[in-house]
């Protein structure tokens, strides 16, 4: 067997990555590039929604691919 060197390795295993990548990319259609699943809406949890937690809170549900998920918040006036 050969010596293998670093560079010898970094050249292979980035054809390698390569070539699968170029074979992923030819099976893909339409039908399944834009698949909803778990990963379309980032799901946001928020603990103490006082001042800045509310507005940090608002600025995120008025983005469609995010979704208020929990509140936690122990101060009374809040609750």
């Amino acid at each position: 067997m050969k010596n293998s060197t670093r560079r010898n390795f970094i050249v292979k295993s980035s054809a390698a990555a390569a070539g699968v990548t170029v074979g992923l990319n030819a099976f893909s259609s339409e039908k399944t590039a834009r698949v909803f699943g778990a990963n379309d809406k980032i799901r946001m949890g928020f603990i103490g929604v006082g001042n800045r937690g509310s507005q940090l809170m608002n600025l995120f549900m008025k983005n469609k691919d995010c979704e208020v998920a929990a509140l936690c918040d122990t101060y009374e006036p809040y609750t």
